[in-house]
């Protein structure tokens, strides 16, 4: 019977490790006074029982990108013809990620451009594929991503979270160009799994001491910004949701606060700045609506001054997720 639970030791074991897979097992065992075997074979099963998965961070921003959102309503009648549709519009380029929620915005979709002049004509192509079915559409552009390790899963763990943090604040100019070499593994690391170093080299065909020195390069570029473990929350039966704020003002104060509040709550995920129709985006990972509940009593407890209105989405599914999606070698300035 297939598994659907962590057990305590795994769980702590995943909060230690998931932001930090480099972090050596004797030093996780250390912490966790146990014997570095055990730490080894946990990890080595969670991946092998597909409840993680090694991952790169590849930061848009670095490469020059524009990343913008619209959530919207759809119309098109039925189930089967949305979805198609749906299906549809994650094969196109540039379109990095398209999910599905309930209520009143029932569709999302990120889209990575090289401009912003060209983010817009893709939103109106966008609705131009939907036949006049996109209502209700709310539009911002991200400018700051923080990701924190998941707590809910070991709840005696306190404390204000580490996180990763990617930012627009100093972009490039214009979208980076990259040899076809560094494109080969950008796409690769963007869309799957991470391997070792060679066995990437032996799947691209390149030589292993000159893709060493291309990843070398893309770390230096920040275009490769870490390294992380994703979970499988469908497979651990976990909700997921995305909360909306948007601010009566904002201000480094501001910011400060809701980013103090996220490094607390254990249900935060991540965090998205943006500038548009909402200022923050919440990602929330709780096993009940009543933990939804309980977070969104906090926000209002924590920064009622400071909100204006607040959204929650509820998802339902993720139908494409890309960190760098492109699929054709020559897709512009990239």
């Amino acid at each position: 019977m297939a598994k659907h639970s962590l057990s305590e030791f795994e769980a702590r074991v995943f909060e230690l490790v998931q932001l930090q897979p480099e972090l050596a097992a004797a030093e996780v065992a250390r912490r966790l006074k146990s014997r570095p075997h055990r730490v080894t074979y946990v990890v080595r099963r969670l991946i092998e029982e597909e409840f993680i998965e090694k991952r790169v961070l590849i930061n848009p921003f670095a490469l020059g990108l524009k990343v913008i959102v619209v959530f919207f309503s759809l119309t098109i009648p039925g189930e089967a013809a949305r979805l198609a549709r749906l299906n549809e519009i994650a094969k196109q380029n540039g379109v990095s990620w398209v999910a599905c929620y309930s209520g009143r915005m029932q569709v999302g979709v990120v889209l990575h451009s090289p401009t912003l002049e060209d983010g817009l004509r893709q939103l109106d192509q966008l609705g131009v594929s939907l036949g006049g079915h996109m209502r209700d559409k709310m539009i911002a552009v991200r400018t700051h991503y923080y990701q924190f390790p998941r707590r809910y899963l070991q709840p005696i763990t306190n404390g204000k979270a580490t996180f990763l943090h990617i930012t627009s604040n100093a972009p490039s100019e214009q979208a980076l160009k990259l040899t076809e070499e560094e494109r080969a593994i950008v796409m690769r690391l963007a869309n799957g799994s991470c391997p070792s170093q060679r066995e990437l080299a032996r799947e691209l065909g390149q030589p292993v001491s000159s893709l060493e020195n291309r990843m070398l390069a893309l770390r230096k570029k920040n275009i490769v910004s870490g390294t992380f473990y994703s979970l499988n929350t469908r497979r651990l039966k976990i909700l997921s949701y995305k909360i909306l704020l948007s601010m009566q003002q904002c201000h480094p104060q501001v910011e400060e606060q809701v980013l103090a509040f996220c490094r607390q709550n254990v249900h935060c995920c991540f965090l998205l700045r943006t500038l548009g129709s909402w200022d923050y985006e919440i990602g929330i990972e709780c096993f009940t609506p009543q933990d939804l509940a309980n977070v969104t009593g906090e926000i209002y407890q924590h920064l009622e001054k400071f909100i204006d209105h607040l959204e929650v989405l509820d998802e339902i599914s993720v139908l494409k997720f890309s960190l760098f999606p492109f699929s054709t070698k020559n897709n512009g300035a990239l």
